[in-house]
Formats: structure tokens, C-alpha cells, sequence
């Protein structure tokens, strides 16, 4: 008894063939071509492996009329023979043995004849025309020359594949037609692109899929293919093209149309209404980007319905994840939007939910560290900062256990994360743990841009050059500083260069306003104010949206170039932008939360004992802000001044030696704030006192 007869073959396909210049380059065309292609997806999540290991005899058989050992073993271990047919064919004595020998094993019905040359009565060997119907397995794929022969091969091998892997050949040229018509689509698309042009070739592929949705019901496997296509491929690619968010989303909704025509004649609805959940989802990112938060909240919020009725209805861990996605995505989106306090109750439920699946895979691991890093990046907006670190230090522990254990994908998570702790001890003053999260975040960055140089992964390099910009200037090493805010601005203004991309212009204007604090602190206020109003140019055009987040940031620019122009003298101009900022800010902050509430307080303070010199009333909106959050430096700040022009010495030193305990660049607020009050005139004699401390 043979190996074979136990059920165990060491080879899908055995390539016979005569050693000649074309039938050897065919030979090792095809072996590659089999051992490497990979089945459609359509077909692989049916269970179709394809082809696993090729046999091909790279020497010409000994004189002695009798096949190797190596050669018998091979064709006993053999599932498929494939006999490469040329003119040259039947001359070869050991390609005729080899066909006989399959015949003699009762593998007959699994040999294919490939034809590269001549015809079946001139390239045949005289023990292939005795197979039954050969004319049925024979692959033509002649043509004129050898290059043509060889383009040939891929498609003419689809039958070997098929039957190798268990499905029809038709089955298999159906779904490998698709995949191939798309990706050359989309590449074709992606070199020419525009707006008429690609959603014309998202409506020619859908047409596409029309037509296989009209066939049997085992090619509704194919149309799910394509939708994938469109889902995933198509709107990725295009989101490294500046320019094509608006195209993305003219996509992705007429994906939702087209799936709920699908849904009509599935036969596996639940599989169709999750797609649709993924593009919804999908969509509202992408309604986020172009800074449409209304219509991204509607998005997210059907997504996340649709994704809670499949759970429900299905009850497994697979749902279950799914539905946890949903939930943080849309967190994601409120937060965007400053809606802070919905956001918190989606991510709450997405971490619970999350931890009780969280040990059945890696994968569930990883998910339940984003969650708790996308619950503390909303945190630190509410002003919950310290718990903003707890939150990301369970992150960071996730993705260091599983770093551990070999799962280097999370890679990505874990610099996230470092830089969210970072960022945060950097709010809290304590710049010497802010400043060694952040190089770890930086290093990371750094491998991963070199590895696979992208914008997003540029984007990564940025976010974190732009905190270690930030933190070195509010730890007072300002040389390091500006190294690192000229590297971002850089970076920022490239990606900028996207000008759909209201994410990238964010991002640039908040390094513009980082960079002109910078130069305030030098004196060089002209300088400052040209990349402070660059930063407010940005913010204003997103604030026209309406979005209180929006406002809130428009209304902080205005501030900042408030204080510049007070700093220079220029006194009718900082008044003026400070109306603004208090203007917009008290419009929105209340409902934003106390974060966004006490800075508005602090900042209404401030006004009042700079430009009107009415210290009580500056005091009471002081202690209300400090009562919302303690921590925040421009509060104590303005907590202390207020304090002090109210003659409570003591309680007023204490407030500065707080401030004066954290670091260098809170001494060097003080001396700023100290000097811009004695050119208005606010001289008070705590003021020595305090510089004495400095």
C-alpha cells in the first residue's frame, strides 16, 4: 500500500515536461504561478485552499529507461499531473512514462494537458491521447513568441487550481475575473484621479456585481468580494490621494444603496447588513474628516444600531466585537464634535463589554486596549486628566504583554498610547515623566515611517515630534524646542497640502499657535502674531461649521493672540481679540463641559483684572474655575492674580509657590504675566515677594 492509498499526497500538481528553452521557462512560470496564488476571498472563506506545493523535476532523466526513485515517489504523493505539451513532447520518453505511471495509480481524470506548441496530434505523447476525455483538461495557452506564451499562463492555469482546490473551474475564473477586472479598475483610477472618473468606476463595478448577482446563489460569495472591494480597497487607497475625501464619501454612500438592493435577494442576510454596518461606519469617518459632524454622528449612530441588532439577534463573540467597534467609533465621532458626555458613556460600554470577550484572542486584547486609549483621549477633553492616565496605562499594558508575546502589530496601539500618557503628564506640569513617554512614542514613530513611509505614518512622526516640541518649551529647554516644533512644522504643512483634509488642517494650526507661544516667550511678537493668525485663519473656517468643539478652539486662538498683542502693548488690539474669544467661548464652553467651562472662566477672570480692574468679580470667576479643575496651569495662574490684587496675600503665595515648585516654564509665565501688568500700570507689592522665589 502506497502513501496515496492512505490518503496522503505530499503534492497538489506534478509538472511534466520535456527539458527545451520554452517548455522549461513554461515549467517554472507555472510552478510559480501555482505555489503562489492566492484564492479570491469570495472563495477562500468558503473553505478553497488552492494550491499548497509543486513537483518539478529540474534535471533530464537518466539513459537507463527507468524513473528515479524521487520521480516515483512524487507521482505516488501526487494529486495532480500536469503535462506541459509541445512538439518536442512526445519525443521525451520519461514524460510518456510519467503519464502512464499516473494513469496505472487511477488518477486519469486528474491529468492536464497544457499546450504551448502545435496541436493535440503533434504535442500529445501517445499515453495522454488515451486519456478520456483529455480534450476537456487540455489548457491552451499558445501564441506567437515566448513572452505571449508565458502572459498566457495565469489564466490558463485556473482549471489546475480549481480542481486542486475543490471548487469548479467556473466558479474560480468567475471570481478571479472580478478580482482581477477591479484591481487593474482601481489602479487605472488611482493614476488619473477625479471625481466623474472614480465614481464611475465604483458605478461599472457595481454593474459588475449586478450581473453576478442575477446568476446562482453560490456567486453571491463573489458579489460580497466586490463589496469588500468597494468597502475597503478602493476608499483606503484613495485616502492617501489629497483631495479625494469628497470622492471617498460619494463612494461609500452609494455602497449603502447598492447593499440594500443586495439585501433584497440574499441568502445570508446577516453577513450583507454587517457590510452595510462597515461602510456606515466607514462613511461617518469620513464625513468627520471633511468636518461634516452632523451627518457623521447620523452615520455612526445607524452603524452602531445595525451592529446591536446583529448581537442581539446572533449572540456570539464575533458579534459581540463588532458591536463593541461600533461603540467606540461612534464615542470617536461625539468627541470630535464636543459632545463629550455621550462620548464617555460609548466608550464606557465598549470597554465593559469588550473585557468580558477580551481573553478569547489577541485580537479581542488589542481591541480592548484601544478602547480604553479612545476612553482616555476623551477624558483628558473633559478635563479628567488623571484618569486619562489610568486609563492609558491599561492600554500600555495590554500592548506590552502582547508585544511579549509576539504580536508586534500592536506596535502602533502601543505609540499611541505612550504619547496620550505623555501628553497628559505634560497638562499636569510634570514634564520629566511627559518627556519619557514621549521618546518612546518618537522612536516608534520614527521605525515605523522607515519601514512604510506613508502620510499616515508621517502623520505618526508629526503628532509625536509636536509633543516633544511642546513639552521641552513648558519644561524650559527651549534650544531642544524649537528643533522639534521646525520638524513638525514641516511635516504638518506637507500633509496639509490636502486641503479636503480638515484633520491635517487641524493638526497644522495647532502647531502654528504651539509655535508662535514659542516665540512670544522670546519677545518676537511680530513674528508670534503672523503664526498665530495662520493658526486662526485655519480655526475660523472650521469654527463657520458650527460645531461647539469647533468654536471652542476658534475662540482659544483668539486668546492667544490676545495675549501677544497685550505682551507687545498693542492694547487696542488685544482687547479686541479678547471680545472674540469671550464672545464665542461663552456660547459653547458651558456645554462642553467643566474643562472647556473653567477656561472660559479663567480667561473672563483675566479680562476683568487687565482691562477693567474689577478684581472681586475676577476672583469669583477665578475660584469658580479653579473649583471645576485644580490642575491646569493658566487657572492657578489667573487663581493667583486675582487672589493677589484682592490683598489675600497668604493664600495667593501658596497658589505660586505651586506653580513655581512645577518647572522652569511656569516661572517664566509668571515673569511675563508680571512684566505685561506693570506696563498697564498693575504693579502690587506681593509681586517682589514672589520674584524673589524665582
Amino acid at each position: 500500500m502506497n502513501m496515496a492509498d492512505l490518503g496522503f499526497f505530499q503534492y497538489d500538481v506534478f509538472i511534466s515536461y520535456r527539458h527545451r528553452p520554452l517548455d522549461d521557462a513554461v515549467a517554472v512560470k507555472a510552478f510559480h504561478t501555482l505555489e503562489s496564488y492566492k484564492m479570491p476571498k469570495a472563495l477562500a472563506r468558503q473553505g478553497y485552499a488552492g494550491v499548497a506545493r509543486v513537483f518539478r523535476d529540474t534535471e533530464e532523466l537518466a539513459v537507463s529507461g527507468i524513473l528515479s526513485d524521487t520521480i516515483q515517489r512524487a507521482l505516488h504523493t501526487t494529486r495532480t499531473l500536469l503535462v506541459i505539451c509541445s512538439p518536442d513532447t512526445p519525443q521525451s520518453e520519461w514524460v510518456d512514462r510519467e503519464v502512464a505511471t499516473f494513469i496505472e495509480l487511477g488518477r486519469a481524470d486528474h491529468i492536464f494537458a497544457l499546450l504551448i506548441g502545435g496541436d493535440a496530434d503533434t504535442s500529445f505523447p501517445k499515453s495522454l491521447k488515451k486519456v478520456p476525455d483529455i480534450d476537456d483538461r487540455t489548457l491552451d495557452v499558445r501564441a506567437d513568441g515566448q513572452k505571449q506564451v508565458l502572459a498566457n499562463l495565469p489564466g490558463g492555469l485556473l482549471p489546475v487550481i480549481a480542481q486542486c482546490a475543490g471548487c469548479t473551474a467556473a466558479a474560480l475564473q468567475t471570481a478571479d475575473r472580478l478580482r482581477r477586472t477591479a484591481r487593474s479598475t482601481l489602479r487605472y483610477g488611482l493614476g488619473t484621479v477625479g471625481v466623474v472618473l472614480v465614481v464611475a468606476i465604483a458605478g461599472w463595478l457595481w454593474m459588475l456585481a449586478g450581473e453576478y448577482r442575477q446568476q446562482a446563489v453560490n456567486q453571491q460569495a463573489t458579489t460580497m468580494d466586490l463589496i469588500e472591494t468597494l468597502t475597503y480597497d478602493l476608499p483606503t487607497s484613495l485616502a492617501e490621494v489629497p483631495g479625494t475625501y469628497g470622492i471617498v464619501s460619494t463612494l461609500l454612500a452609494e455602497n449603502v444603496g447598492q447593499i440594500n438592493t443586495i439585501l433584497e435577494m440574499a441568502t445570508n442576510p446577516d453577513t450583507v447588513q454587517r457590510e452595510k454596518a462597515i461602510n456606515l461606519r466607514r462613511l461617518a469617518d469620513t464625513y468627520a474628516v471633511l468636518g461634516n459632524h452632523t451627518t457623521a454622528v447620523a452615520s455612526a449612530e445607524e452603524s452602531a444600531d445595525l451592529f446591536r441588532a446583529l448581537y442581539q439577534r446572533l449572540n456570539t463573540s464575533a458579534a459581540l466585537a463588532d458591536y463593541t467597534e461600533s461603540l467606540s467609533a461612534l464615542g470617536n465621532t461625539l468627541s470630535a464634535g464636543g459632545d463629550y458626555q455621550q462620548a464617555e458613556a460609548c466608550f464606557e460600554e465598549a470597554v465593559t463589554l469588550q473585557a468580558t470577550i477580551a481573553c478569547e484572542s489577541d485580537t479581542a486584547q488589542t481591541n480592548l486596549g484601544r478602547y480604553y486609549h479612545n476612553r482616555a483621549t476623551n477624558l483628558v477633553q473633559t478635563g479628567a486628566t488623571r484618569e486619562a492616565v489610568e486609563m492609558e496605562l491599561e492600554s500600555v499594558h495590554i500592548y506590552e504583554a502582547l508585544m511579549t508575546k509576539g504580536v508586534t502589530s500592536v506596535r502602533a496601539n502601543l505609540l499611541i498610547a505612550l504619547q496620550n500618557i505623555g501628553s497628559s503628564y505634560n497638562r499636569l506640569g510634570e514634564y520629566t515623566l511627559a518627556i519619557g513617554y514621549l521618546q518612546q512614542a518618537l522612536e516608534i514613530t520614527r521605525q515605523q515611517y522607515e519601514a512604510n513611509p506613508s502620510r499616515f505614518t508621517l502623520g505618526q512622526v508629526a503628532d509625536s515630534t509636536a509633543l516633544m516640541a511642546y513639552n521641552y518649551y513648558r519644561s524650559g529647554q527651549l534650544d531642544q524646542a524649537n528643533q522639534y516644533y521646525e520638524e513638525t512644522i514641516a511635516h504638518r504643512e506637507y500633509l496639509a497640502e490636502d486641503k479636503e483634509n480638515q484633520t491635517a488642517q487641524a493638526d497644522l494650526a495647532a502647531v502654528y499657535g504651539n509655535y508662535g507661544v514659542r516665540l512670544n516667550t522670546f519677545e518676537d511678537y511680530d513674528a508670534a502674531r503672523e503664526y498665530f493668525e495662520k493658526a486662526l485663519a485655519i480655526y475660523r473656517q472650521q469654527a463657520a461649521a458650527g460645531t461647539p468643539a469647533a468654536m471652542a478652539t476658534y475662540a482659544r486662538a483668539c486668546y492667544n493672540i490676545a495675549e501677544n498683542e497685550l505682551d507687545a502693548g498693542r492694547l487696542d488690539d488685544a482687547r479686541a481679540y479678547y471680545n472674540t474669544c469671550l464672545e464665542v467661548y461663552g456660547q459653547v464652553a458651558e456645554g462642553l463641559g467643566d474643562y472647556h467651562n473653567s477656561q472660559y472662566l479663567a480667561r473672563r477672570a483675566y479680562y476683568k483684572i487687565v482691562f477693567t480692574q474689577d478684581f472681586e468679580d475676577a476672583l469669583a470667576d477665578a475660584q469658580a474655575a479653579i473649583d471645576l479643575m485644580s490642575d491646569t496651569t493658566v487657572i492657578n495662574l489667573v487663581y493667583a492674580y486675582a487672589l493677589m490684587y484682592n490683598d489675600r496675600y497668604d493664600e495667593s503665595m501658596a497658589v505660586f509657590h505651586t506653580l513655581i515648585d512645577r518647572g522652569e516654564s511656569d516661572r517664566q509665565n509668571i515673569r511675563e504675566d508680571f512684566r505685561t501688568l506693570r506696563a498697564l500700570g498693575l504693579e502690587h507689592p506681593t509681586m517682589a515677594d514672589v520674584e524673589a522665589l524665582l
